[in-house]
């Protein structure tokens, strides 16, 4: 068992096994996700079955379907063991095969090289970098499929990759309700309930990504003797494997649920800020296993930099996420560990200067990672306050680990300047800017093939659902509708015309300066207009015959008195000339008189 053991390929891509090295990790344990509901198939789908015959196929699809749920809701409230683990990937598979019969309208084929449906994203990974050797596999399917495409353009337009998710089911949106708990970012905690096919499946795959997040932080859980090689190297599987499944929903079931179910967990940008905080801390495990195995100070700068970048997107994410709180959970913990790569990033950059001999550089870096660390230690502590409570044991050793690596530096770096070397410390933003660099990825999910249950004579034993219940239930909208609703879309009048309006524009730069050099002169004819009025006001007053030469020269009074005015007006871009009421066209005249003689004569308006 121990030879077993070592064999174990450890985070950092390339490393030694590593059992021997321990290191001191804190990772985010998040709520797991569950149903309290059970989806009741039986009695929802059976009202859609066409003919006796296609209701005995939708007794029998249905009674698979509620038996493979229920078993897979089991594994995913058990805590977690490497046992539960692959029953888990195991259960979600067969459920999400049979449910993608009322998801996709045919069974779609997994094109040749995909990834093998046996676990639910969680392959084995090889020595290298994982982005290198992506990146090699792709050049080299590419190589091969070339004379293929060559030889045989429609074989390659017939092998085009299709959507693992189109959508297009006749029982997709309003034939079975589904129910979950919202416990990724929502606060205080809740429930969402739509009637779609597409938010059960997002909802599947984020509570085995949660739940591969939970295993991955319990296997970490710092303690006084830290984590060796093999738990470091599973969390650092289950991390990566969690990031594809967050992005998979992502990409391609969150976005049929906009603007359709207002669930906090199933959206774009939950998604996208869990699937950065697994990417964060699997690339936080590597830079605790660069710093224990003595690699290059450079290298662990720009590790722990780019690990702080992904821990601020995360947050920032998390934070403009509707049903969140600013101070969530999950936002307070990116905070922290966001600060303390940084502040990591700092002390190494500054070990790396003292290697190279230059004092003074190193004591500006390792003194800014020393006030990274009191704004790491506030962080932590408000962390730890938010609900639901931790303590500060949990991470104990971890900030130990880091005081250590800035204060030690810190001094050796003070007491070579001050007695050897007598350099000026540089201010920071002369010091060259730490490149980031990322050396995890994501595992990428791909959905398991159809059940055998799931077939052309499945579908076909279903009529559709009514389009109007559909919409009524909650289903996702049309992508037209979709992309009307969102935000900065124009709407059009419904004759189809836009309406006669000027669009507002900001000025030029000219224009006001014209109107600031001109504008003493503006004032001095606006000064004069007030005089013109004070002087005919009396004419305007009692000479009525003359009317029509007074009204001409109250109009031009008016322009002279508000020339200023109108100046900056034109300069800014807005409308400066009075606008003529517009006189009711010839159509609209004829409208209203036969709306008036129908209600006269009581007869329909022609």
């Amino acid at each position: 068992m121990e030879a077993v053991a070592q064999k174990e390929t450890a985070p950092q891509h390339g490393g030694i096994s590593g059992d021997r090295l321990v290191i001191h990790p804190h990772l985010l344990k998040p709520r797991l996700k569950s149903s309290t509901t059970t989806a009741d198939f039986q009695s929802q789908l059976r009202q859609y079955a066409n003919g006796k015959q296609g209701r005995n196929a939708a007794q029998e699809y249905a009674a698979a379907l509620g038996a493979a749920r229920q078993a897979f809701l089991v594994k995913a409230d058990t805590p977690g063991t490497s046992d539960i683990e692959a029953a888990l990937d195991q259960k979600a598979e067969e459920y999400i095969a049979l449910l993608l019969g009322i998801i996709n309208a045919l069974p779609k084929p997994h094109p040749k090289g995909s990834k093998d449906s046996s676990a639910v994203g969680a392959p084995g990974d090889t020595e290298g970098d994982g982005a290198a050797s992506a990146e090699g596999a792709t050049l080299e399917s590419k190589d091969k499929a070339a004379p293929a495409a060559a030889e045989n353009s429609k074989a390659a337009i017939s092998a085009a990759p299709v959507p693992p998710v189109v959508g297009d089911s006749k029982l997709r949106r309003g034939a079975v309700a589904f129910t979950w708990k919202d416990v990724m970012l929502s606060s205080p905690l809740g429930e969402s309930t739509a009637h779609d096919a597409i938010f059960e499946l997002a909802s599947v795959l984020e509570a085995v990504a949660l739940w591969k997040m939970a295993r991955a932080a319990t296997l970490c859980a710092d303690s006084r003797f830290g984590v060796g090689g093999d738990s470091i190297s599973k969390a650092y599987k289950l991390l990566r494997a969690a990031a594809g499944l967050f992005e998979f929903v992502r990409d391609h079931c969150a976005t049929f649920l906009i603007n359709a179910i207002a669930s906090p967990d199933c959206n774009v940008q939950s998604a996208q800020a869990y699937a950065l905080l697994c990417i964060a801390e699997a690339q936080s495990l590597t830079v605790l296993r660069a710093i224990q195995k003595g690699n290059a100070p450079s290298l662990i700068a720009s590790l722990a930099v780019d690990a702080a970048a992904a821990f601020d997107s995360a947050a920032g994410i998390a934070r403009g996420v509707a049903a969140a709180k600013s101070d969530s959970k999950f936002a307070l913990y990116a905070d922290y560990q966001a600060a303390v790569h940084r502040a990591y990033g700092r002390s190494f950059a500054g070990l790396e200067q003292l290697k190279a001999q230059q004092a003074g550089a190193a004591l500006r870096h390792l003194g800014d990672a020393k006030e990274l660390l009191v704004v790491a230690q506030a962080a932590s502590k408000a962390y730890d306050r938010a609900d639901p409570v931790t303590s500060a044991v949990e991470h104990e050793y971890a900030d130990l680990d880091l005081k250590d690596a800035i204060e030690k530096p810190y001094a050796r770096a003070k007491r070579d300047n001050d007695s050897v070397y007598f350099q000026h410390v540089p201010a920071a933003d002369a010091l060259p800017v730490i490149e980031p660099r990322r050396l995890v990825t994501s595992t990428p999910y791909a959905l398991p093939a159809p059940a055998m249950l799931v077939t052309e004579a499945l579908l076909d034993a279903f009529v559709e659902v009514p389009a109007e219940k559909a919409d009524k239930l909650g289903g996702a909208l049309e992508p037209s509708t979709a992309a009307a609703g969102k935000p900065g879309a124009e709407e059009k009048p419904a004759d189809g015309k836009a309406e006669d309006k000027p669009a507002a524009k900001g000025g030029a730069w000219w224009q006001w300066l014209l109107v600031i050099i001109a504008m003493p002169l503006l004032v001095i004819v606006s000064l004069v207009g007030a005089v013109v009025w004070i002087m005919l006001l009396p004419l305007k007053c009692f000479c009525c015959p003359i009317g029509c030469a007074a009204q001409l020269l109250w109009s031009i009074v008016e322009w002279l008195l508000k020339a200023p005015l109108r100046g900056m007006l034109w300069a800014s871009g807005k409308p400066w000339q009075p606008q003529k009421e517009s006189k009711p066209d010839k159509a609209d005249k004829n409208k209203d008189k036969n709306q008036h003689k129908a209600a006269k004569d009581k007869i329909p308006p022609v």
